[in-house]
């Protein structure tokens, strides 16, 4: 089912060509720069001109140590790196760290929560699958190897068998590994659209859902002697129906944006390098699931890289540039596209290899920032990237993303028709192929019985002779000792040898015939498919380039700028509001604080006075209760008459 246009508007189409060349003009001169310079340069121009501040170093180096191996530092790293006084002692730390075996085991541990999500053991020993991955880190295993070698493992091999686990802990369940294989490898969740299209989210389909389900509908758990693999099947499909249109379509293998995977013909004859049987584990001569795990990792859409580099941004500074870390979609663009493009380009330029990618993300002074909400607020307020954004025009923007939808749609169409062209003539290779087989066959098998037809032709021959030559010498004639039996005898031996002869003579000029009509059929199988699909690859490389450089150029930006980019102009206009409002309010404050101070000083001398007062006052009062005391002892007492008073006598 085709969901967008394949028209192909002409002058749009060289605007596109036109930035597509600027794009790999700019690549080109940004990949001269080491990776954490290009972070830095895209964090100033995002921030402005001012340099952004530094952290300390006490604080560099417990954020180092947390983030590399997940352990705070011991005091005397502590003490011996803040006396070092060399200039580059951070990159030293660094790579310190990076060789340190804690740091292959926090990586292990990382990997595993993220993949696993904490199941119960089943089929594999948690401790077999964390050595695994513990060898892999420590090795710099790159990306792309390790996620194949996981998609791939069948439990089979011993060294490898651990690397099953992902399969095995989900029992090989085809709708649960579609899910998690979404989300862990290419970053986006697509388990809403198994039974139709994403009701919440437009760019989620259910041809993008049966797309990955096709790579691994073939896989099955197979126990044998209470030892689980993972055997796959060589042939099998699935027809699904949307639950809300009713539209059926043909699970066949292809990547969330719309990339097919090229399916291999199943050979009819012989299907299987080891052939299904009790307790065997049959193994198909060509695997979907390996080369679905193919295609994803190397792919030309970038959803592998730029999902793992977002991941690991968001490993060392706790937040990914797309969040949740499973829901890249238009609707929820990244914080800073460029920026995330310039991550994948250089996960890309490191081969996948995380050790570097990591070292480089360490040494870039975005990842050396202070953690100081004040001075963080300041500088998102001064910064002139919001106002821009508020004030960006969207119409060049959607006509440059109707362009590349345009060209990508069209891209996808010629090499879907490619893949079709070169599967139609592998399947008529192969069936000449067949049929050549069989004649070849069949030849061989006249040849052997025109040898023995010859032979037995001879020795008639011989024993025909030897009595012929006995009769002459008795002197009889042959008739007379029954020589007309062998000369019966090898006459019907004479007429099947010319029939074979025959039979022969065409069954070769039907051969000749049959290579004359196909070309390339006298070589051998493998040969014919490479050289009839040279065509195809390269008009794929030709599509993957144009399509893998307008990728760089709509994915980050433009897929979002349709919806996404209207919210952000508000939300843009909002924050800058809000942040203006907090730098005021912090003037102000930085105002008030001298008066406060103040009439915190006039405060505390005016509560020294009425302490003072306070002290007086019960003074006071203690004074006036003894006087009180006094004058009221002395009122209550009886008043004595004075003498001359007691001796007067009235008349």
């Amino acid at each position: 089912m085709i969901r967008m246009s394949l028209a192909r508007p002409t002058s749009r189409l060289a605007r596109l060509l036109i930035l597509v060349a600027l794009t790999l003009t700019a690549t080109t001169a940004s990949a001269q720069e080491a990776l954490h310079e290009r972070i830095d340069g895209l964090m100033q121009r995002q921030w402005g001109p001012a340099p952004m501040p530094v952290a300390s170093d006490e604080e560099f180096i417990r954020r180092i140590y947390l983030d590399l191996i997940g352990q705070v530092p011991p005091i005397e790293d502590v003490r011996a790196f803040l006396d070092d006084s060399a200039t580059d002692k951070r990159s030293q730390l660094v790579d310190r760290l990076l060789d340190d075996p804690r740091h292959a085991r926090h990586l292990a541990t990382w990997f595993d929560v993220a993949s696993m999500e904490r199941r119960p053991k089943k089929h594999i020993e948690q401790a077999d699958w964390l050595k695994y991955l513990n060898t892999s880190f420590s090795n710099d295993k790159p990306l792309d190897q390790l996620s194949i070698e996981i998609l791939s493992a069948d439990g089979a091999d011993e060294n490898l068998r651990p690397a099953a686990k992902f399969l095995l802990a989900r029992d090989v369940d085809a709708h649960l590994l579609t899910r998690d294989i979404g989300r862990v490898f290419l970053g986006v969740d697509l388990q809403c659209a198994q039974c139709h299209n994403h009701p919440h989210i437009d760019s989620y389909y259910q041809e993008d859902y049966y797309g990955i389900y096709a790579g691994l509908l073939r896989s099955a758990p197979l126990a044998i002697d209470d030892v689980t693999y993972v055997a796959e099947k060589a042939d099998g499909g699935f027809e699904f129906t949307s639950a809300f249109t009713g539209d059926s379509g043909q699970a066949e293998m292809r990547l969330p944006d719309g990339w097919p995977i090229l399916d291999s013909p199943v050979p009819t004859d012989q299907p299987y390098a080891v052939a299904p049987a009790d307790k065997v584990r049959h193994v198909p001569r060509w695997s979907r699931r390996a080369a679905f795990a193919e295609a994803m990792v190397h792919s030309s859409d970038r959803m592998f890289a730029q999902n793992w580099a977002n991941r690991l941004w968001a490993l060392m500074l706790g937040r990914g540039i797309v969040h949740p870390l499973d829901l890249h979609h238009a609707d929820n663009p990244p914080t800073y596209p460029e920026l995330l493009a310039a991550l994948t380009d250089g996960l890309i330029e490191h081969e996948y290899r995380i050790k570097p990618f990591l070292r480089e993300i360490a040494l870039s002074q975005a990842y050396q920032r202070p953690f100081d909400i004040e001075t963080l607020l300041q500088a998102d307020a001064a910064a002139p990237a919001l106002q821009e954004v508020a004030a960006v025009s969207l119409e060049p923007l959607e006509e440059l993303e109707l362009a590349t939808r345009s060209a990508r749609n069209f891209a996808r169409k010629e090499l879907f028709e490619a893949n079709q062209a070169q599967l139609t003539h592998v399947g008529a290779l192969l069936a000449a192929r067949g049929q050549v087989e069989t004649l070849t066959g069949q030849i061989q098998s006249l040849e052997a019985t025109a040898t023995s037809q010859r032979a037995q032709v001879a020795q008639w021959e011989a024993i025909q002779n030897q009595l012929n030559a006995a009769a002459t010498d008795l002197g009889v004639t042959p008739e007379e000792v029954s020589l007309a039996i062998f000369a019966a005898r090898l006459a019907t031996a004479a007429e099947g040898l010319a029939a074979t002869e025959a039979s022969l003579a065409t069954s070769r000029q039907t051969l000749t015939t049959t290579q004359e009509s196909v070309p390339g059929l006298e070589a051998p199988a493998a040969e014919s498919q490479a050289a009839a699909s040279a065509g195809a690859r390269e008009l794929r490389d030709r599509l993957e380039d144009l399509v893998g450089c307008a990728s760089r150029i709509d994915s980050p930006r433009f897929e979002a700028s349709r919806v996404a980019q209207p919210r952000a102009k508000t939300l843009a206009q909002e924050t800058v509001a809000l942040r203006q409002q907090v730098v005021a309010l912090h003037a102000q404050l930085a105002e008030l604080r001298p008066r406060l101070d103040v009439a915190a000083n006039d405060q505390e001398a005016t509560r020294q006075e009425l302490v003072k007062l306070q002290t007086e006052m019960t003074t006071c009062l203690n004074q006036l209760q003894s006087t009180t005391s006094r004058w009221r002892c002395s009122a209550r007492r009886p008043r004595r008459r004075p003498n001359w008073a007691r001796s007067y006598k009235p008349r």
